[in-house]
């Protein structure tokens, strides 16, 4: 697929066209095979050449382009925003959702306007406190954490309806996925916290490893997860 990107009336750009595996990232892992992501980082602009050539670099390497969300509380171009561009030039993309910055109204909308732009794959995250960040006065929402963010889009998608028990005429068609970090302390109510997220959503997760180490096994093993291998790496 190719296209053309206009500024202000006039053709500034041709987005490059995607070399991407033509399979779904929730058809990869639901297979048992192992899925690559890679996370692209928002530019700090508005130009969409940016994002595209970002993007050109992953093309035909990864099953997934992963875009985060204001990652280390750091403002960048929006992760719906990158995956709208993206999913238009035909890549597969993966939208993160923070919890940090916007309350269950203004992500229940976020989640529906992705699914109708074409997104197909959502990564729940709590997110990083704003103290992290480079403009640490803001004021941090946190309405959901990754947990509640993982069970209100199951529940849009399942049960076609918002929170409020409003009826969705159309319900977000989303693979839904988590972050689990073994070697985050305290360590030992790390896999409490991975089995809560995957009795909510067990359709998917996402590891921030490399390496099958002793610490991922013992984790998968304290929440019967057969297979620790499986899943998708970034």
């Amino acid at each position: 697929m190719t296209g053309t990107v206009a500024n202000e009336g006039a053709v500034t750009a041709t987005w490059p066209e995607a070399v991407m595996p033509h399979r779904e990232l929730k058809q990869v892992l639901r297979s048992g095979q192992f899925a690559v992501t890679a996370e692209l980082s928002p530019p700090d602009s508005a130009d969409p050449i940016e994002v595209y050539k970002r993007a050109a670099l992953f093309s035909g390497y990864v099953d997934a382009l992963n875009a985060t969300d204001g990652s280390g509380a750091n403002c960048h171009m929006s992760s719906v925003g990158v995956c709208a561009l993206l999913t238009r030039a035909g890549y597969s993309t993966v939208m993160q959702i923070s919890c940090r910055d916007r309350n269950r109204i203004a992500i229940q909308g976020d989640i529906l306007g992705a699914a109708a732009m074409g997104v197909r794959n959502i990564l729940c995250l709590t997110g990083d406190g704003v103290q992290a960040g480079d403009q640490p006065d803001a004021k941090a929402v946190f309405d959901f954490d990754s947990i509640s963010l993982l069970e209100t889009v199951r529940y849009m998608r399942d049960e076609s309806r918002f929170l409020s028990e409003r009826k969705l005429s159309t319900p977000p068609d989303v693979f839904t996925g988590a972050a689990a970090n073994p070697f985050s302390p305290p360590v030992d109510y790390r896999p409490q916290r991975l089995k809560k997220r995957l009795r909510r959503v067990p359709s998917s997760y996402k590891h921030s490893i490399v390496l099958i180490c002793p610490v991922w096994k013992s984790t998968c093993a304290r929440c019967a997860i057969s297979d620790c291998t499986s899943g998708a790496l970034s």
